[in-house]
């Protein structure tokens, strides 16, 4: 959906690092379902420690991943909405880039309260901020790229 959604200003790199990373991060997820079923049937300190270490770095992983992908997409589509004169567009952009950024400030304060405080409250918050994340993330990233393809259409029709 993202890769569908930010196709405009990401090319085939794109597709093929976040399919690198999306292998990674599951290599991760393996080993961490490894040790916590390990954690389950003989529960030491140390796989259970390995297990909650497994988590934290995952968790981790995607919020820098996200964060390195956010700051990409909101420099292109700053970029983009220079180049249009409509001062309405660039308003609806920055409001659009706003939530997204706000989105990845959730993502850090789940990841902060995942490492700091409670793994159970981190866990109860994440599948509520993962579904809101995911349809609003979609919806912005759509209005973006229409406006984006409008401001393209409007400069390729003066030239």
């Amino acid at each position: 959906m993202f890769m569908k959604q930010s196709s405009i200003w990401f090319g085939r790199i794109y597709v093929k690092i976040s399919i690198v990373i999306i292998i990674l991060i599951n290599s991760g997820i393996c080993c961490d379902g490894y040790y916590y079923m390990k954690s389950i049937t003989d529960p030491n300190e140390n796989s259970v420690y390995i297990s909650t270490q497994f988590d934290f770095s995952v968790t981790l992983t995607i919020a820098i991943v996200e964060f390195i992908y956010n700051l990409i997409t909101i420099y292109k589509i700053v970029k983009e909405a220079a180049k249009s004169n409509s001062s309405a567009l660039k308003l609806l952009i920055i409001k659009l880039v706003g939530v997204l950024l706000l989105f990845f400030i959730a993502d850090i304060a789940v990841t902060i309260i995942y490492g700091i405080v409670d793994e159970f409250y981190s866990v109860s918050l994440c599948a509520y901020l993962i579904a809101l994340k995911l349809q609003t993330e979609y919806f912005c990233l759509s209005k973006i790229r229409q406006c984006i393809i409008i401001v393209q259409s409007c400069e390729n029709s003066r030239s």
